[in-house]
Formats: structure tokens, sequence, C-alpha cells
């Protein structure tokens, strides 16, 4: 298998999945999802050396690479969060992944505010610090 690489698109959406969208092929329930789809126009994954779900680290034998954390710790971050992962490929089509995460229904919540200047140590002083702390080396 040659790599020849080809266009990478990436996408997010969000999206409303209904019981009838649901289910084996995307085992989460009926809810309101973000989508993170990650798609290539490559080589494709044969299906010689697919797996079923294509979770464990692949790399084309051709390369000899085993770099990346693969699909499968993927995964398990992405089912941490409450999503699932669906991967998909056809040899000499391209590969696609997509990420489902639950969407946060609810506004963030209000962050700290910044630090007044009047209580941040003038960068003179820190200055002094470093030229102290070095001192004592």
């Amino acid at each position: 298998m040659t790599i020849s690489g080809g266009v990478l698109e990436v996408r997010l959406d969000n999206m409303g999945l209904d019981a009838s969208m649901t289910g084996h092929d995307l085992p989460l329930p009926p809810g309101q999802y973000v989508r993170l789809m990650i798609s290539d126009t490559g080589d494709g994954i044969p299906a010689d050396i697919r797996t079923p779900n294509m979770y464990p680290l692949f790399a084309p034998p051709s390369t000899g690479s085993k770099a990346g954390a693969g699909l499968a710790e993927l995964q398990r971050i992405v089912s941490e969060h409450g999503g699932t992962l669906r991967a998909t490929s056809t040899a000499g089509q391209g590969t696609t992944i997509e990420v489902y995460l639950p969407a946060m229904l609810q506004p963030p919540q209000t962050v700290a505010q910044e630090p007044s200047r009047e209580r941040a140590a003038p960068l003179t002083e820190a200055k002094e610090f470093l030229a102290e702390h070095d001192k004592e080396r």
C-alpha cells in the first residue's frame, strides 16, 4: 500500500439525535450532541487489515510507523466523556472518523475575573527575584 495523501476535511456540527439515528451503529441515547468529523480522500484502510471497529492502533504496514495513540485511546477518552467514536474506511476512497460528545445545554459558568494590575507584582520585582535566585545557585 502506498500513502498518496488526499484532501483532509475537518467539520464540527451540533446534532440532535433521535431514536431512529441511534442504536448499534451509534450507541448513544437520543439527545443533543457535538460531532467532530475528520475525513480524508486518501488510500483508506484495506478490508483485510481493518478490524470491525478499527479501534486498535492503526498504521499501514508499509509505513512501519507505530506513531500516535491510535483509535483505541481516542475511543477511551471519548467514552469517559459520555460520547462515542465511529470510524469508517474504504480502500481507495478514504477514511472518516466521527467523534460524538454530549452537548452542553447549560450556559458556561462565570470564569474568575482577571487579577487586578494593582495586585500584580511589577516586572522589576520579578527580575530582582530571579537575580537573587541565580546567586543562590
